[in-house]
């Protein structure tokens, strides 16, 4: 079941100080900051109103700071990308006539979470109902409103009226947030007038801070009856498509792996199976309110990597396929813990015949007593092994006494192997007669040197009592951080020298807290020692032990997760509740080499891999108590291998390439896709075997100290009650599993871990032949996940992902001897088994129902993308959602832009026509045509009669003659194919005239020619591409030089290096295009100054680097700014005209940047793919030109300065950059000399004197010079560069 938690509760979890929508909007409840709003979706509507209707917009209160709207026309949603927008709503609100203002007579109201604002000094009471000032105008209307006291609003402002200036907004509202309430809302009671000029869609845009969001509105002549203002519902629930979009690491699954290729039809199936269950959820999180739980919906990903995407991206496909433990793809990868829900189809399941490795019953035989004929009475019945039953009674300790076996005639021998039988676990009852079967019980001996807890004194029993603090009191002795060595009569240390510090501890009765002086700081376990986690040992026969230690953080926040990293002889200490995170633990332990050992869980502070936020490792340690138990663990009831290594092999169907193993261990459950799921856990003391053997294998109950005392949610502190003369209360044995294994195993110990591989060969009674096997990994550590945030650490089945290695047998193998692991073993392929598409442009693709991980600013529930590199372009999200309808609006298309070209690629128009209209029922294909074909027309754009008339602006009192298209309108190059035919090459001898879009004509087809262009602006550069004309746009997409011929003074110039003042792509044959009346635009009707270059009389402006983080050559002006410019690259002139920076390169000293934010300085427009130009001024060079494509040459890199030229080796990325380096082998080290920090660069030399990463570039055009791209960091802490030797 899933069910919603008051905000109140989950606040410090669900809140991150940061403003977004609670109304449906196009972002409800994600702090976006995709500027200026994230693209409006297929059927994007969420209210619908006539005259004196309002709609209630509701803001998170979450900070302080202005917050504005303003109401526009859908149709100029184009201008929300000009950098002058936001001044002109500030512009439009300071503007406005003070009688107009709305703010007191229709005032910003307030809802405080829980309905209950009682306390709230700047609220002045509930309004209800009939006032004036009520305005509750939402589906589900809160119980209850309140009023701001007049004082507070004295900075609103709340106005609608019509602004010469700009005719297409109707209205906004400014106010200032006056406190910080996260989860509560202020509400905004808006009208959205209809104005015929404009067009029934309406967009209330909300802007705070850097964070943004839309509203989609569509306006009537006429009122909407009340109960359709946010639609009509049907009491059913839909999906909504969202393309080029993933699910980020979902929270739950709802189904398995299905084939989507042509459809999401068997996802929806699943979905319809728990159908009730997930419209509880919605109805209860939907409608603005926020829940712990995330969107209902189902991802649509490629199986396989699609041709386009680059291999920098070919591991983040957002499917359990594969996972990578080493880079931060994790964060974006699939949930590894959902694995086996996902994959346990038959697109991806691999099946076979599972046999085992030889064990000795013989001795098993010894440890049990034999009663033929004869079950036990009561006790669950299944069909399983011998060996599955045996080991489930084990783990079960005293709740199962033994198992009775249906033998059917069969010998032991036969009853030991692995087939399955009807078997009943004995719990309760005592045996009857009964034919045909057989009773196993167990006998297990006794353990020897036990001393019972309750008695123990310091004087009865061995023990050790360590303290981290400053007293030497009733027999503690002081650990001050120093190595392992002799000190008080004891062997004890760490293995590096620990951080001290202060520690706080519970109050008792009232009192203040005390403090420990001196504790082990949880950042001792945040610091590697010498790669490995800290630890501290001490010496002490070996034995069954009895750890009770205090653990604590310095924040004393409840509840906490500190402690739940803390290892003891790789036991978990704190089982990980809430009211066991930070206190006294009591953990009981088996030492055999002669050293107690307490450490952590692996932490990288560098990565944070191996930690979940960061939390995952020990708590500060104030003291730890170690008395002896016994002599050994009770050995556990199940066969060992004795001198053999034991192995679990499946002999798999066919020869198959292998992807994912998992090896579910004893105590996990699975997910149930058949109902909301959650999944049980139950911590076993068998998990432990699969990692240790060489003994005879243990299973044993737990032990906890308990004074009856609590102090919130911590224990008492046994070492102070001890200080302070108070009985110390008891132990008890607890019938629970609680020795439950955790954390890393050295290496060098023996019997240890796993080893999994893919061979052609068998496992026999004899062993595993290893030669000719693949190995796919070797497992020493427990790979341990959160669960759902609920504070409760469990253990994740041990995985390891073969990545295609093939073979008929897949074995694991237990290295050592007295072996055994009870494991659950599933194979999946390393690819779905999927047919074919039966279009070869079509990707395969899978899906799965998914319930969404909770969103915040920093992780949204899904990401999109418009990359076609990146395998998320190719995905799409479906969204479920209540089945609302809207009122249509005559004409209106309401589906989102007819985008046909991305990343400088264009759709194959069968691909976008396919993909235009489609919705829910069937799968996006996106495929790219290397021909740039404008979709949106099947003929040029004009004919040789000449451009279109001109259509006027429209006007703020009148109708223009034809409304304004709600985006910027590309006009393809007549030199562009068109599906049937390919448009005539135009020269005209005067350019075309009247129309005030930008009009692209081919001057010059030819290098040396004449262009004839009078008042346009000269784009020289590609002439041919593929043996054919070069298009305008992809002359674009490599280097080219612009001419002003205004600003020039001429009307013409030939097409020649020369005459244009550079050369752009050098001993490339070139040719020229013409723009006319790009710097105009009849949709904006808005003025505004045409921008242009600093520094004077700019001649020479040259698109310097395509993409972001690409670099920039240039000794003069760089200009930042955006990519795209609706579908296809931004010129210079219209990128200027949004938010962009300049940098002055002379007064930086820099002649090349890196075209990203990082180097620049800021970002201008976030959310935005960015490029660079260069301004160079009278008439000088212009830079070199660069390569940013895999289609162009890379540059010509500098040599290696200081003597480092052997071999070819060039210089070619700082860190952050992109090193070029095709087919070569990539070298990437410390940046500057050691012992510097800044300064001059590393030679070559120099950095590979000291820890350095070698990277073959094989089939790689340029890699990040970057830990997350190379997969490595060979000196953390320390800036890093790249060089290139090029293949030979």
């Amino acid at each position: 079941m899933i069910t919603a938690v008051l905000h109140g509760i989950l606040a410090a979890h669900l809140v991150h100080a940061h403003n977004w929508l609670h109304t449906p909007s196009r972002s409800t409840l994600i702090a976006s900051t995709t500027y200026p709003f994230i693209q409006r979706g297929i059927g994007d509507i969420h209210a619908q109103i006539g005259p004196d209707q309002r709609i209630a917009v509701e803001v998170a209160s979450g900070h302080g700071g202005d917050h504005h709207i303003a109401i526009i026309s859908g149709q100029y949603a184009h201008l929300a990308y000009e950098k002058d927008y936001m001044s002109w709503i500030k512009d439009y609100v300071n503007s406005a006539p003070k009688s107009i203002n709305e703010a007191k007579s229709k005032p910003r109201l307030h809802w405080c979470v829980g309905d209950n604002c009682n306390g709230v000094s700047q609220l002045s009471g509930v309004v209800s109902p009939g006032n004036a000032k009520y305005c509750n105008n939402r589906k589900k209307p809160r119980k209850s409103v309140y009023a701001y006291h007049d004082n507070q609003l004295n900075n609103d402002i709340h106005v609608y009226y019509d602004n010469p200036k700009y005719p297409w907004i109707v209205g906004a509202v400014r106010w200032r947030q006056v406190f910080e309430r996260p989860v509560d809302v202020d509400i905004i009671c808006l009208k959205v007038p209809y104005k015929q000029r404009l067009g029934q869609h309406m967009m209330v845009h909300w802007l705070w801070n850097g964070y943004y969001d839309a509203v989609d509105v569509n306006v009537f002549p006429y009122k909407i009856p009340d109960n359709e203002i946010y639609g009509k519902g049907n009491g059913k629930f839909t999906y909504k498509r969202i393309d080029h979009c993933q699910f980020i690491q979902p929270r739950k699954l709802f189904s398995k792996l299905r084939d989507a290729t042509y459809g999401p039809g068997e996802c929806k199936k699943d979905m319809d199976v728990i159908y009730p269950e997930i419209v509880k959820y919605i109805e209860g999180s939907s409608n603005g309110e926020q829940s712990i739980t995330g969107k209902i919906g189902i991802n649509i990903v490629p199986a396989r990597k699609p041709v386009e995407v680059i291999s920098q991206h070919s591991d983040v496909r957002n499917i359990p396929l594969f996972y990578d433990d080493n880079t931060p793809n994790t964060k974006l990868g699939f949930p590894k813990h959902f694995i086996d829900e996902a994959l346990d189809s038959s697109v991806t399941r691999v099946n076979g015949k599972e046999t085992t490795g030889p064990l000795e019953w013989f001795k098993w035989k010894q440890i049990t007593n034999q009663h033929d004929n004869q079950r036990c009475r009561a006790g669950e019945t299944k069909r399983t092994t011998v060996l599955k039953a045996v080991s489930e009674c084990t783990w079960k300790l005293n709740k199962c006494w033994g198992i009775a076996v249906q033998t059917n005639g069969n010998s032991e021998n036969q009853l030991f192997g692995d087939n399955v039988y009807e078997i009943r676990l004995c719990t309760n009852g005592a045996r009857e007669s009964q034919n045909g079967w057989r009773t196993y019980e167990k006998r297990l001996p006794g353990v020897q040197g036990f001393t019972n807890p309750v008695g123990w004194t310091d004087n009865n029993h061995m023990v050790q009592k360590i303290s981290f603090g400053s007293n030497f009191v009733g027999g503690w002795k002081r650990d001050n951080g120093e190595l392992f060595g002799s000190r008080h009569g004891v062997q004890m240390g760490w293995s590096c020298k620990p951080v001290m510090g202060r520690v706080k501890l519970p109050p008792i009765n009232g009192n203040k807290p005390g403090y420990a002086n001196e504790v082990v700081d949880e950042d001792t376990w945040k610091v590697l020692c010498n790669g490995k986690p800290n630890k501290w040992e001490l010496a002490v026969p070996n034995g069954v032990y009895v750890v009770t230690m205090y653990i604590e953080d310095q924040t004393f926040q409840v509840p906490d997760i500190a402690g739940l990293g803390c290892i003891v002889e790789n036991t978990l200490v704190s089982r990980g509740y809430n009211i066991e995170n930070a206190g006294t633990h009591t953990v009981n332990v088996a030492v055999r080499d002669g050293r107690l050992t307490l450490s952590s869980y692996y932490f990288d502070p560098k990565t944070e891999l191996g930690a979940y936020d960061g939390g995952r490792y020990c708590g500060s340690v104030a003291w730890i108590k170690v008395d002896k138990l016994q002599d050994s663990f009770e050995r556990a009831w199940v066969p060992n291998s004795g001198q053999k290594e034991y192995w679990h092999q499946l002999e798999m169907n066919n020869r198959e390439s292998v992807g994912v193993v998992t090896m579910g261990l004893p105590g996990m459950s699975d997910y149930v896709p058949t109902k909301v799921p959650y999944r049980d856990f139950e911590p076993t003391c068998a998990m432990r075997w699969f990692f240790e053997g060489g003994y005879d294998l243990t299973c044993e109950k737990g032990m906890r100290y308990w004074t009856g005392r609590r102090s919130g949610t911590h224990f008492e502190n046994m070492y102070r009650d001890s200080m302070r003369g108070q009985n110390l209360g008891s132990f008890a044995f607890k019938d629970e599993n609680q020795f439950v294994v955790w954390g890393h195993y050295e290496q060098n110990k023996q019997n240890i871990g796993a080893i999994v591989s893919v061979s052609d060969r068998a496992c026999t009674d004899n062993g595993c032949p290893t030669d000719g096997e693949t190995v796919c990994g070797t497992i020493r550590e427990v790979d341990a996940i959160h669960e759902d945030k609920e504070l409760a650490y469990h253990i994740r089945p041990p995985m390891v992902d073969c990545k295609g290695a093939t073979g008929k047998y897949l074995r694991v193998r237990f290295p050592g001897n007295r072996r055994f692991a009870d494991i659950n073993l599933r194979v999946y392929r390393h690819n779905a088994n999927l047919a074919n598409p039966k279009q070869i442009e079509f990707n395969p693709m899978v899906c799965y129902g998914l319930e969404s991980r909770v969103p915040h600013e920093t992780a949204p529930e899904f990401l999109t993308t418009v990359d076609p590199q990146d395998p998320m372009f190719y995905s799409t999200c479906l969204v479920m959602q209540e089945d609302l309808t809207f009122r249509p609006i005559p004409g209106e298309n309401v589906m989102p832009v007819d985008t046909w070209a991305f990343g400088g690629k264009c759709l194959d128009c069968e691909s976008w026509a396919g993909n235009k209209n489609t919705l829910t029922h069937a799968t996006p294909q996106w495929y790219f045509n290397e021909d740039c074909v404008p979709c949106k027309q099947s003929s040029p754009p004009w004919t040789n009669a000449g451009p279109p008339t001109p259509t006027a602006p429209p006007q703020p009192n009148g109708d223009p003659t034809r409304p304004p298209t709600q985006y910027p309108v590309v006009v393809p190059t007549p030199g562009g194919m068109t599906p049937t035919m390919k448009s005539p090459v135009m020269n005209p001898t005067s350019p075309p005239v009247g129309s005030g879009t930008e009009i692209i004509v081919r001057c010059a087809p030819w290098q040396g020619e004449v262009c004839s262009c009078d008042g346009g602006v000269l784009y020289y550069g590609l002439r041919k591409v593929d043996g054919r004309q070069a298009t305008f746009e992809e002359l674009l997409m490599k280097k080219y030089i612009t001419v002003n011929m205004k600003e020039r003074g001429v009307s013409e110039l030939r097409c020649r290096n020369s005459d244009i003042g550079g050369d752009p792509l050098s001993e490339i044959p070139k040719q020229c295009f013409c723009v006319f009346g790009g710097n105009s635009n009849p949709s904006d009707p808005t003025p505004r100054p045409t921008p242009k270059p600093i520094g004077g009389n700019v001649e020479t402006i040259v698109r310097c680097a395509e993409w972001s983080n690409h670099m920039c050559k240039c000794s003069g002006t760089v200009y930042f700014g955006i990519k795209w410019w609706s579908e296809r690259p931004a010129t210079y002139e219209e990128m200027i005209r949004q938010n962009h920076v300049v940098v002055d390169m002379a007064k930086k000293g820099m002649n090349q940047i890196d075209c990203a934010p990082y180097a620049i300085g800021k970002d201008p427009m976030p959310g935005q793919m960015k490029q660079c130009f260069c301004a160079t001024a009278g008439g000088a060079a212009p830079p070199t030109p660069q390569a940013n494509s895999p289609t162009c040459k890379p540059p010509t890199a500098k040599p290696v300065t200081g003597g480092g030229g052997s071999g070819g080796i060039t210089h070619c990325a700082v860190q952050g950059g992109k090193c070029h380096c095709r087919d070569g082998t990539l070298y990437y080290g410390r940046k500057h000399p050691k012992g510097q920090t800044s300064g001059r660069l590393a030679t070559y030399e120099e950095m590979m004197q000291d820890k350095h990463h070698v990277l073959s570039m094989q089939n790689h055009f340029w890699y990040d010079c970057a830990n997350f791209a190379i997969k490595i960091d060979p000196l953390p802490g320390v800036k890093k560069q790249c060089f290139c030797k090029p293949k030979q």
